[in-house]
């Protein structure tokens, strides 16, 4: 699980969630299906290995990246 704080409103976070899944999409050649919700990524599920994540981030401004790993016991 991803969350990425940005944009006080949802035309803020769907514009960057845009701009992410496109940056995904082109740099990193990954297959996303954009998800209707401002909230969530993609429709798919996709692994998306946190490298790639925090390195699209940066390209898109970020500058901090808080990862939460959960597993299965």
């Amino acid at each position: 699980m991803v969350k990425v704080y940005v944009g006080s409103d949802e035309h803020e976070r769907v514009a960057f969630k845009d701009d992410l899944v496109n940056t995904l999409r082109r740099a990193f050649d990954m297959t996303l299906t954009c998800s209707v919700n401002s909230l969530t990524l993609s429709r798919n599920q996709v692994n998306v290995p946190i490298s790639t994540m925090s390195n699209a981030l940066h390209s898109l401004g970020a500058r901090v990246c808080r990862v939460s790993l959960f597993g299965m016991k």
